[in-house]
């Protein structure tokens, strides 16, 4: 295979990686398996070489913006405080390196063999008949 073949493919592959990151599917709540791939996806499209130029394609802002549109509110919500302190704090713009480090972070603390699952017990607690009769 010459070079320029071999650079065909790469760029392929890594362009395939870019397309999987903006375009997938949003990760719903509590999907911590979901949030893992997604990292995993992150570390792939980074590992990528550089010369290949995905990193750049992804610290588009549009980019950006359409990968943390992926995730659950809540974690968008952090990621907005997280954004905020890089801004003012560090001073420069966001980029895919941040919202790796995000991602695997959150995927991480997800997935956390005991305490990753949080469960709202009130909700799924049924009320008893007698709570509902007798009302507040």
């Amino acid at each position: 295979m010459s070079s320029k073949e071999r650079y065909w493919q790469d760029y392929r592959v890594a362009a395939a990686h870019v397309q999987r990151l903006i375009d997938g599917s949003p990760i719903k709540s509590e999907d911590g398996a979901a949030l893992q791939q997604f990292s995993i996806h992150f570390k792939s499209c980074l590992n990528t070489p550089r010369e290949i130029g995905s990193v750049n394609k992804l610290d588009n802002p549009d980019n950006l913006r359409k990968i943390i549109d992926r995730l659950p509110y809540g974690l968008r919500l952090k990621w907005r405080d997280t954004v905020d302190r890089i801004v003012e704090k560090e001073e420069r713009d966001v980029t895919v390196h941040d919202i790796t480090a995000f991602v695997t972070a959150r995927a991480r603390a997800a997935t956390h063999p005991i305490f990753g699952k949080i469960v709202n017990e009130s909700k799924s607690k049924p009320l008893n008949s007698k709570a509902r009769r007798d009302g507040p």
